[in-house]
């Protein structure tokens, strides 16, 4: 990932220069037009950006979400709309979501093992999720899903909120995209477990996938 400027603006180039996320426009996602692959749950504007001679188009997803991390990261795993209260993921066959206690039991057992933390490498129809091992946090997880790979850095679409704000009938929230890589502090887990809303709890950071 390389940190490169749009408009006079910051912005993240992935590591192959196939998509980029602008931190002035976190809502849509520019992705060359000929190397890289379309990004999952998201479909093309008439907008566009220039970088380095290249008109990458615009992207927006397909639709917007419930407010709720973890079910929005669910419905783009499935590639659809997902009632609340179903057991769609699970971190390494065990189901991930039922209770905060269950959660952190699960986070627990899975650190310092493969695919954890800096180590968390979610594919297509996955997602990273990080977890406060302290009881009672305000945000007692974060999960988002990948919509796009390119070599070491993947681009997640994803929305910050807490489980108790989701209505079923409310899908007003506008996913962002954001953009990790496999190295140092950009990593989902550094980027997260440095985050205010992290910072303490001991997180862990895990891939989760689809359920059936």
């Amino acid at each position: 990932m390389q940190q490169i400027t749009i408009k006079n603006k910051p912005a993240s180039l992935s590591e192959n220069g196939h998509y980029i996320v602008a931190q002035y426009e976190p809502l849509r996602l520019y992705v060359h037009p000929k190397n890289a692959d379309q990004p999952h749950y998201c479909t093309a504007e008439l907008d566009s950006v220039q970088y380095n001679g290249t008109r990458y188009v615009q992207y927006q997803p397909v639709r917007r979400f419930l407010r709720d991390c973890l079910h929005t990261a669910e419905e783009i795993m499935y590639d659809g709309p997902l009632d609340l209260g179903g057991d769609y993921s699970h971190v390494e066959g065990v189901l991930f979501g039922k209770s905060e206690a269950d959660n952190i039991r699960i986070a627990k057992a899975r650190r310092g093992q493969e695919k954890t933390d800096g180590k968390a490498r979610p594919d297509y129809n996955e997602a990273y999720v990080i977890v406060s091992t302290v009881a009672g946090s305000m945000y007692p997880y974060h999960a988002a899903a990948v919509v796009a790979i390119d070599g070491d850095d993947t681009v997640t679409l994803e929305v910050f909120a807490r489980g108790t704000d989701a209505r079923q009938n409310d899908r007003s929230a506008a996913g962002r995209f954001e953009m990790y890589s496999s190295k140092g502090g950009t990593t989902f887990h550094s980027v997260w477990s440095n985050n205010v809303n992290f910072a303490g709890t001991n997180p862990v950071t895990m891939v989760l996938s689809r359920y059936y």
